[in-house]
């Protein structure tokens, strides 16, 4: 009898082994004082120690990605630090080079469960029946403080959203 290829698992580790190929070089330049990440983070006006520390992270995000069980803390690292990457960006006025973070932020998020709140299928539905995580019951609601209005905003932060073309 011939054996059943798992073909939406072997469709998780193409994304995951890109990842770790990506993660490991750029954690470990991370750690020299002459690479481009070292000016970079420099202009950005970050402390030596905070780049050595995405070093660190984006290390450990690879690694923790190769076990099936501790790859979605993996995922979440990387999550965590490309949105850094693109607060960054926006906060230092460029951001359209938020371009580099997407793809490493959306294939570190293809493994998570959807919520059986969203509406729709996964994209993995397309690559075998039942394919992919099992639905989770909700990821939990966010609660708005009572009586919170738009208003109560930051006006510099609002100012700021404006100038970059995210407000009218």
């Amino acid at each position: 009898m011939r054996k059943k290829i798992p073909w939406a698992e072997l469709a998780l580790w193409v994304p995951t082994l890109f990842l770790v190929y990506v993660f490991v070089p750029q954690g470990l330049s991370k750690f020299s004082d002459t690479s481009g990440w070292a000016r970079a983070f420099q202009a950005w006006h970050f402390p030596v120690w905070f780049r050595v520390l995405v070093g660190i992270a984006e290390l450990a995000a690879a690694a923790l990605l190769l076990l099936p069980r501790t790859a979605p803390v993996g995922a979440a690292i990387i999550a965590v630090v490309m949105l850094g990457g693109m607060g960054t960006h926006v906060y230092w006025g460029h951001p359209g080079q938020v371009t580099s973070e997407v793809l490493p932020l959306t294939l570190s998020l293809l493994g998570y469960p959807r919520s059986a709140e969203m509406a729709g299928r996964e994209p993995s539905a397309c690559l075998a029946p039942a394919a992919g995580p099992p639905a989770i019951a909700t990821y939990g609601r966010r609660r708005v403080a009572a009586g919170a209005r738009a208003s109560d905003s930051d006006p510099e932060m609002l100012q700021r959203l404006r100038s970059l073309g995210y407000l009218e």
